[in-house]
C-alpha cells in the first residue's frame, strides 16, 4: 500500500510509479497520511478514492478543496495535484483506485474511447470533481468508487470484471454530469501549466541549494514577477514558500529513514541553520525535529 511523502516523478513531475500491470492496468491503496503528503504530480491515470477518516487537502493546478470524512473525489489524466491532511499529527485515512483509462475502453478505435472515455480526458474543465457525502447526486458515484476499491480489496473470483464493471459505471455517471452541466468549457492555460512544471522540477532537484527566485523563474525563462503570478495562479502560493514545504517533507522523510543528525539532515535540505530549521519544522509539525523522529511521538 502506498504511504509516502515523496512521489517518484520524472523531470516533468510525472509519476514514474506504475499502477497494476499492462494487462490489468489498476491498483488500490489505502494512504495513510497522519504525517505523509503526497506532494504534486501528474499522471495518464485516472485516480479515484474518499476519505475514510479524517480531512484531507486537494489542491489541482488552480483549484483547492477541503474533503471531509465520507467526501470523495475524481482526477482527471494528466492533472497536476497534491494531498495532504489538513492537521498533521490527527488520523487522516484515504482510500483511492488508480487506472488507466485503456481498463475500460481498451483500443482508442473502440466506441467506448471514442463517446465516454475520450470526452472526459480531452475536457479540461473537468480537473477534479469533489463528492460530497450529503449531496444526494454524488451518492451513485461514491458508490463505485468504494465498489471499485472494495472488488480489489476482497481479491475474489471475478474481482476484475467487477472492478471493470464499477469504473466503467463511475465515468458514464461522469459523462452524463458533464452533458447536465454543459456550458463553457474552462480552457486552463497550458504555457502555464508547462511553466509550473519547469520550477517544480528545478526546484526538486536543487532544494538543497540556497535558490533565490530569480533562478527559479529563470528555470521556465520567465521574470520573477510572473514567476510569483504563476505560482499564485496554479498552486495558491509562493515560490519560496513551496520550497520551504518541500525541504521540509525532505526533512521529514529523512528523519523517518535514516538516523542523520537532526542538524546535518536541515543542512542536507537547505536550510542555513539548525536554529531556522527547528523553527520552521516546530511550525509545521508541531515538533522539534529530534523529537518528532521519534516513534512514540508519531504514533
Amino acid at each position: 500500500m502506498l504511504s509516502t511523502t515523496l512521489v517518484p516523478v520524472d523531470q516533468s513531475n510525472r509519476e514514474l510509479t506504475q499502477h497494476g500491470t499492462a494487462a490489468y492496468p489498476v491498483a488500490v491503496y489505502l494512504d495513510d497520511l497522519r504525517y505523509d503528503v503526497i506532494d504534486w504530480h501528474w499522471h495518464e491515470d485516472l485516480e479515484i478514492g474518499w476519505v475514510k477518516d479524517g480531512c484531507v487537502f486537494i489542491q489541482t493546478n488552480g483549484e483547492e478543496y477541503a474533503l471531509q470524512t465520507g467526501d470523495g473525489f475524481f482526477v482527471n489524466s494528466e492533472i497536476l495535484h497534491r494531498m495532504e491532511n489538513t492537521s498533521v499529527g490527527s488520523a487522516c485515512v484515504m482510500p483511492n483506485v488508480v487506472f488507466h483509462p485503456s481498463l475500460i475502453s481498451g483500443d482508442q478505435s473502440s466506441a467506448i474511447w471514442q463517446k465516454y472515455v475520450r470526452p472526459i480526458l480531452t475536457n479540461r474543465g473537468i480537473r477534479a470533481l469533489i463528492l460530497r457525502r450529503e449531496n444526494e447526486k454524488d451518492q451513485p458515484l461514491l458508490g463505485q468508487i468504494q465498489q471499485a476499491w472494495q472488488a480489489n480489496v476482497d481479491d475474489a473470483p471475478g474481482f476484475e470484471l467487477r472492478t471493470h464493471m464499477a469504473l466503467a459505471e463511475l465515468l458514464f455517471l461522469i459523462n452524463q454530469r458533464t452533458i447536465e452541466s454543459s456550458g463553457e468549457v474552462l480552457s486552463p492555460n497550458q504555457r502555464e501549466e508547462t511553466r509550473i512544471k519547469q520550477m517544480l522540477d528545478f526546484i526538486h532537484g536543487a532544494y538543497a541549494e540556497p535558490l533565490t527566485l530569480d533562478e527559479i523563474a529563470k528555470s521556465a525563462a520567465i521574470s520573477a514577477s510572473e514567476a510569483m503570478r504563476c505560482f499564485r495562479r496554479m498552486l495558491k502560493t509562493t515560490p519560496n514558500q513551496y520550497l520551504i514545504q518541500y525541504r521540509l517533507q525532505r526533512a521529514a522523510q529523512l528523519l523517518r529513514e535514516t538516523h542523520m543528525p537532526a542538524a546535518d539532515i536541515g543542512d542536507q535540505c537547505g536550510f542555513s541553520s539548525p536554529s531556522y530549521f527547528t523553527k520552521r519544522f516546530r511550525e509545521k509539525y508541531g515538533q522539534a525535529p529530534s523529537e518528532w523522529r521519534k516513534p512514540s511521538a508519531r504514533d
